[in-house]
């Protein structure tokens, strides 16, 4: 591990911070912590499959995100973002560093397209859940690991434009707190025993990496078995229906990054994505009716 002496601007806590540089997986350049190292555990304990080493002495690469700590705040810079961003706990600023971390990954996997959805292996079928922000998209990829599913994401899900193949991003679900009223006191129950890194927003879920519930690695891949829409509407009865494919595809081309450089190639290998799995929409309003559709439907195919 490289260890440098920084100052520090005049009125903050200390004159000089440790900053220690380390090598994430296939990222393009070092992760730097600043005054800040005991930021790795938590941070490692959210990834499944992401080689973590020190950064090799001499070899002089400007940071792809830093993380700095200055006085009781963290500060966080990439190459990603404009200017700075302040956050007031560890729960926050590593929340902010697994999207910058995405962010990053994505440069180093130029043929993989990044998808705003979810994914799991439920009943040994892949599905993915493509679904706009506030759809309840990390609260069901929980539900379905406390049932037993094998997870891939809980919010991005790369996907390999050779072989359209969904490719496991290796980061553990988020939640937002509180936990809807609507779901039974088991799942409840369920993430107060696997919940870590936490505020009165947010929490991580930790799931084992092998058996039942497991979180995938990084870069495992499974064929897509089924592409599913949610809609979450209050009160609404749960209901899982075909959905027309145009509708699906214009969702996921609206919302990616990554992937091929031209709009017609683009289109054209999310069209065959779309082509080549059946598509739903999952409607539903909180509670437990959602994963048994689920798992139902994935049971028939």
């Amino acid at each position: 591990m490289a260890d440098t002496a920084q100052a520090v601007p005049a009125g903050r806590k200390s004159l000089t911070a440790t900053t220690t540089s380390w090598r994430f997986g296939p990222l393009q350049g070092p992760i730097e912590l600043v005054g800040c190292a005991e930021l790795m555990a938590p941070l490692t304990q959210c990834l499944q499959g992401w080689p973590v080493t020190p950064w090799p002495i001499g070899i002089a690469t400007s940071p792809v995100i830093t993380v700095t700590l200055r006085g009781t705040e963290y500060v966080l810079t990439s190459r990603f973002i404009v200017g700075e961003e302040v956050y007031a706990d560890s729960p926050s600023i590593i929340c902010a560093f697994m999207a910058e971390l995405i962010m990053a990954y994505g440069t180093a996997r130029p043929e993989a397209l990044f998808l705003h959805a979810g994914g799991a292996v439920v009943e040994d079928k892949m599905i993915i859940f493509p679904a706009r922000g506030k759809t309840g998209k990390s609260t069901l990829i929980a539900q379905l690991a406390h049932r037993g599913a094998r997870i891939f994401s809980d919010d991005v899900v790369p996907l390999d434009t050779r072989t359209l193949h969904a490719c496991a991003l290796g980061i553990e679900p988020r939640v937002r707190l509180p936990l809807p009223v609507s779901l039974p006191n088991a799942m409840h129950n369920w993430v107060a025993r696997h919940r870590h890194l936490f505020n009165s927003k947010m929490t991580y879920i930790g799931l084992p990496g092998q058996g039942p519930g497991a979180l995938a690695p990084l870069d495992e891949e499974r064929p897509v078995d089924a592409i599913v829409l949610l809609t979450r509407e209050t009160g609404a009865r749960p209901e899982l229906a075909p959905c027309p494919r145009a509708e699906v595809l214009k969702l996921l081309v609206q919302q990616h990054f990554g992937g091929p450089t031209t709009a017609v190639t683009l289109v054209a290998r999310l069209k065959a994505l779309t082509d080549g799995a059946p598509c739903y929409r999952l409607t539903y309003g909180g509670g437990d009716e959602a994963p048994d559709l689920l798992h139902r439907m994935a049971r028939e195919k």
